[in-house]
């Protein structure tokens, strides 16, 4: 994936992008969501919120980690319920600032977590197997948030989503259809939001991160 990185580079879409902060104040609105670890209750919450209708129902489904028998009974529902309920849990005052969920058949995420120190930055990718699914460096330090390049090279390179894309046999459209990258913070803007918009719209142009991913896979499947 690395090579099809560097090839962004004479694309138009700006590597070195990177976000001011990904500590700001965010909403409680915009904290709820992104502490919810499942990605379908997510996107429900999300939903939700967008329409002014959050219920008492929605409140208890926003819980941020589930028990295991609640998980076990989502998954009974269906397997994509399970999508997200099984990554680590976040340290405290760590964010996750970008995922990756796959259409698969548990609709696995793959995340980015980051904690500020005293000095420095701490990132760490994580999967929803003990590791299992990564393959490369896992943690990584910087001093400042990471432009849009070093981002994509930590994530991708601990994360093989070249391997999981032939795994399933997927042409370049099939590979963009099935990857949805996503963050609940506004690191599209490379500042803070305005203090009425601390969470980015739902219907907002793709960030950075996405753009730079589909780009990634469309690279990578023109040079193979």
């Amino acid at each position: 994936m690395s090579g099809s990185i560097a090839s962004l580079s004479n694309a138009s879409l700006d590597l070195s992008y990177r976000p001011e902060s990904y500590f700001w104040p965010i909403t409680h609105e915009t904290h709820t969501i992104a502490a919810i670890k499942g990605e379908r209750r997510r996107n429900a919450i999300r939903e939700a919120y967008d329409a002014n209708r959050v219920t008492a129902l929605d409140e208890y489904y926003s819980t941020p980690v589930l028990q295991e028998a609640d998980r076990r009974a989502l998954g009974m529902l269906h397997p994509s319920f399970m999508g997200g309920e099984y990554l680590p849990n976040r340290q405290e005052a760590e964010v996750e600032i970008a995922r990756i969920t796959i259409d698969s058949t548990t609709s696995d995420v793959t995340s980015i977590y980051a904690k500020a120190g005293k000095s420095r930055i701490y990132y760490r990718v994580v999967d929803e197997y003990g590791g299992d699914t990564l393959s490369g460096k896992r943690t990584r330090t910087s001093i400042r948030p990471l432009s849009l390049e070093e981002l994509l090279r930590f994530f991708l390179g601990a994360w093989s989503l070249q391997e999981v894309l032939e795994g399933n046999n997927l042409d370049r459209e099939g590979a963009q259809d099935f990857t949805h990258p996503s963050s609940e913070f506004c690191l599209a803007l490379g500042r803070k939001p305005p203090r009425h918009k601390r969470r980015c719209p739902i219907r907002q142009a793709p960030s950075p991160i996405h753009s730079g991913l589909l780009r990634t896979l469309d690279f990578s499947f023109r040079s193979s």
